[in-house]
């Protein structure tokens, strides 16, 4: 986990140094409405969360924004459904909404730019 998040800091490091802002994106966890998924063994979900608070770590010592999009999809309808059997791996529809949500996120911060 430690080189994951120097890895993390190297390249926001490449980012600011020419002249970008760092947005991280947080991704989902397979876990819905307060309920774990049911993955075989939990392992996307374990490691998913690790990664996921490694990002928000770096992104708070930083001052880099970080787009959590587990709070997000639910909010926008996504269920275990757009999911396929593993709830890892999205279905068409879940792709479209999971794209729509990501739009959304990051436009504020193109507007911003702009």
């Amino acid at each position: 986990m430690e080189e994951y998040k120097a890895n993390l800091q190297a390249m926001g490091d490449v980012v600011v140094k020419r002249g970008g802002r760092v947005a991280c994106v947080v991704n989902h966890t397979g876990h819905f409405q307060g309920e774990e998924a049911h993955q075989p063994n939990g392992l996307y979900s374990t490691k998913n969360l690790q990664y996921n608070e490694a990002v928000r770590e770096i992104c708070r010592q930083r001052g880099d924004r970080a787009i959590d999009l587990q709070p997000l999809l639910e909010a926008a309808g996504m269920e275990p459904e757009l999911f396929y059997k593993d709830l890892v791996h999205l279905s068409f529809e879940g792709n479209q909404l999971y794209g729509q949500v990501v739009f959304s996120a990051i436009q504020p911060l193109l507007e911003e730019l702009l």
